[in-house]
């Protein structure tokens, strides 16, 4: 594939995937949050946009398992079900970006801007034949946009 530096024999992840160019010129808003108060807005947002811990994880096999056996899951569905939530943790990826609202991360698997503006959050999905950089820079713009009116 194009624009990758990967060897025919390496496998492709899903963060491979997304990083190349998109021939799908899409920026779209959404994702729009009201929460309930300013500490319930921080804590989810925030928890939202990290890459959960070893333990975190362990945990949530725990869960999977405790809920897999309430419902009778088969071997093989408990499989897929741990194979999913490794393989979704192993393609997070977010990066802090200052400047614009209360917090805002750039989230690289959903190709996002998310920002948080007191009890608001929202999303500018920007996927695009551009790079990141100059996504990042279009998607702020329209951020700023949307933060000049609430």
């Amino acid at each position: 594939m194009q624009g990758l530096n990967k060897n025919a024999e390496e496998e492709l992840t899903l963060s491979d995937i997304t990083s190349l160019e998109s021939p799908m010129n899409l920026v779209k808003g959404g994702h729009i949050i009201e929460y309930e108060n300013i500490v319930r807005a921080v804590n989810d947002f925030n928890n939202s946009h990290k890459v959960p811990s070893e333990a975190d994880l362990k945990l949530l096999q725990k869960e999977i398992d405790k809920k897999s056996k309430e419902e009778e899951l088969d071997e093989k569905a408990i499989e897929i079900g741990r194979k999913l939530t490794s393989g979704i943790a192993d393609n997070l990826k977010f990066t802090k970006v200052d400047g614009i609202g209360d917090a805002a991360y750039i989230d690289h698997l959903a190709k996002s801007l998310d920002v948080r503006f007191g009890t608001f959050s929202f999303a500018i999905t920007m996927d695009t034949e551009l790079d990141l950089v100059a996504n990042i820079k279009i998607a702020k713009k329209i951020a700023n946009e949307v933060l000049g009116k609430l």
